[in-house]
């Protein structure tokens, strides 16, 4: 089966970036398009952010302004522990402005592998009025039957890019790892 996993905060307590990473507009990185980055990336990215220093950190931060997925060395190992070969990561250093104090590793995920899975006449969706082949909001998917098989165990939603879809078995071996800041909906259910 396929879900679709969403980035949450865990509680008030935990850490929800608002800011824009200036690194990312700084280096050109799109990380929402499902396409690898070939071109060298500094080793020594920096993500300054202005949020209550006293919150906690998560495994999957939320980050409003990010076209990725800004996670721990946990989930990047566990991800490594399966061989998902179709996620680049590129360490960057989390900083706070307010008190300078820097998390533990984390990194950009890029994942690459953008598809077109959806049935939209089974569907509730609404198409974007501006760009072609785009969905501007979702009530509910149906995909098409597919072998699960044929595609990466994680990849995007040629439809919607923000929207990721995992296998049981990235699922599971998330809610195992107790990783924090994911949920997973039954396509049926999701809403964006």
């Amino acid at each position: 089966m396929l879900w679709v996993m969403e980035t949450i905060l865990e509680s008030e307590n935990h850490l929800f970036i608002y800011d824009s990473p200036s690194v990312l507009v700084e280096n050109d990185l799109n990380l929402n398009r499902g396409e690898v980055v070939y071109r060298n990336i500094p080793n020594d990215l920096e993500f300054v952010y202005s949020e209550n220093p006293a919150d906690l950190a998560q495994d999957n931060i939320p980050a409003n302004g990010m076209s990725g997925l800004l996670v721990s060395e946990a989930v990047k190992e566990t991800f490594d522990a399966f061989d998902v070969s179709n996620i680049q990561f590129f360490p960057v250093k989390l900083t706070n402005l307010q008190g300078g104090k820097t998390l533990g590793k984390y990194y950009f995920a890029n994942i690459i592998g953008i598809y077109s899975i959806v049935d939209i006449d089974k569907s509730i969706v609404e198409m974007c009025p501006v760009v072609k082949d785009m969905f501007f909001s979702i009530e509910s998917l149906i995909f098409e039957e597919i072998e699960e098989d044929e595609y990466p165990p994680i990849f995007r939603l040629k439809e919607m890019p923000s929207v990721i879809i995992v296998n049981d078995l990235i699922k599971e071996t998330i809610e195992k790892s107790n990783l924090t800041g994911f949920r997973f909906h039954k396509p049926e259910h999701y809403e964006a």
